[in-house]
């Protein structure tokens, strides 16, 4: 029987988010939908919905007569993925240099700071989305619908780039790259936020190893039993402080 509350479709999505970007489910792990709906308290088909959601962002991928597997992201096609996102988001920068208001550096500040405190909680799915929120924050700045749309599709296939081939001690790197970045729109430094943008990107690009580790099967269902249970933890322990 179900203990947990049945969930809306935006929690189940930021839980499988969350769940993926652990690096908990190895890539080519499939999610059992009989399985997993009733955890969440939803009906099959309502999960399929979110799972869809996740397969059409490419956080997850859609195989036909087989079903929702975590994606295998190969590093063969990560130097295509990061030129691009160097091009786009140079240009965003060097753009911002001209139009950035101080409400807008503001907020890239208090986002910082966000990222700081994420980044010390250990918590890495949680780094892995806060970090890409940044990319996305300056694209939303230039308060246009075609950058951004682009820029989120890319930002997807970089966070399963940074669960399965980043290691996990580079999160105060990204950090110190992130505030050199926001440093030169500061100064409306044209020529140093192209820099910023650009070596942040390869950094991160030569960041990426090859996992030869052998994928382990997991039980995927009691991988979310134990998520939803700390979650539950964590809500009790709040409500009685």
């Amino acid at each position: 029987m179900n203990n947990f509350p049945a969930l809306s479709e935006d929690d189940i999505y930021h839980i499988v988010k969350k769940i993926i970007l652990s690096a908990q489910l190895p890539p080519g792990t499939r999610l059992p939908e009989a399985r997993l709906a009733p955890l969440f308290g939803v009906t099959r088909e309502r999960l399929r919905k979110v799972l869809h959601r996740l397969g059409h962002e490419q956080t997850l991928q859609i195989v036909p007569n087989i079903g929702t597997v975590v994606p295998t992201p190969s590093l063969d096609s990560a130097r295509e993925l990061f030129e691009a996102r160097r091009v786009l988001e140079a240009g965003i920068c060097m753009r911002l240099c001209e139009k950035v208001t101080a409400v807008e550096l503001d907020q890239l500040r208090a986002h910082l700071a966000l990222e700081r405190q994420t980044a010390n909680s250990g918590l890495r799915p949680n780094f892995i989305i806060t970090s890409s929120q940044f990319h996305l924050l300056l694209a939303k700045f230039l308060n246009n619908a075609l950058v951004t749309a682009q820029l989120e599709l890319l930002l997807t296939k970089s966070a399963l780039f940074s669960t399965f081939h980043d290691p996990k001690n580079v999160s105060m790197c990204s950090c110190y790259e992130h505030e050199q970045i926001a440093q030169a729109l500061e100064k409306r430094d044209i020529h140093a936020a192209y820099h910023a943008t650009v070596s942040h990107l390869s950094l991160i690009e030569t960041r990426l190893q090859m996992d030869r580790r052998a994928p382990s099967k997991v039980d995927v269902p009691e991988i979310f039993r134990h998520f939803l249970e700390a979650q539950m933890h964590l809500q009790s322990s709040a409500c009685q402080a």
